[in-house]
């Protein structure tokens, strides 16, 4: 992926890097179908705060790092799922960043995240009930997650997403602490989905 602009900052209390702004974020508003890159708009059903690198949005009511919903779009080969900040994470740390490669399926993505999850600082990262669903009218996948934060704060997770004819990924990512928050939006989450179109 793009470096990020100077002022987008990787932030790890979540255990998944979040994009926070020097500005005040953009504002998403029910009904108004808003587009993922070039390749799927959405109806987000409620109002979120946004920020966006060139393939990537976050949105989120109360905060990053209580709950926040992640959408991806044309992933390619060699990309990563998280954001480039200006000094690289895997730089600070030794490690080589996770990144998606054409040809995987729905299992390693399920696997690209957990595993992405984990180096940016997640403990006890669980992913599974891997399965079929419909992602903009075409064949996809959802699959569930669980981990804690570095700070011991215990996190849902739900993933849909598709692999495009061509071998790109298109992944939406929401995550929200427990006990309240992933349940206070996770109907809210499925109506989102649902009204994914591909464009």
């Amino acid at each position: 992926m793009s470096s990020a602009p100077p002022c987008l900052l990787v932030l790890l209390g979540l255990g998944a890097a979040v994009l926070t702004a020097c500005g005040d974020p953009l504002m998403v508003k029910p009904g108004e179908h808003d587009e993922i890159g070039e390749a799927y708009r959405v109806d987000p059903q409620i109002e979120w705060s946004r920020q966006q690198d060139r393939k990537l949005q976050i949105w989120t009511v109360d905060g990053p790092l209580l709950e926040q919903l992640r959408l991806y779009a044309d992933i390619a080969d060699g990309d990563s799922l998280l954001p480039t900040p200006r000094r690289s994470i895997s730089k600070q740390k030794g490690e080589q960043r996770p990144k998606y490669h054409k040809g995987m399926r729905a299992h390693d993505v399920m696997e690209l995240v957990a595993t992405t999850l984990a180096q940016s600082g997640a403990v006890d990262v669980g992913a599974g009930r891997l399965r079929p669903a419909e992602f903009g009218g075409r064949s996809g996948f959802r699959f569930d997650l669980r981990f804690e934060s570095d700070l011991g704060v215990a996190y849902r997770g739900l993933a849909a997403g598709m692999i495009t004819k061509d071998g790109r990924l298109h992944l939406i990512l929401y995550m929200g602490a427990q006990p309240h928050y992933f349940d206070a939006y996770e109907a809210i989450i499925q109506r989102i989905l649902n009204s994914v179109v591909l464009l």
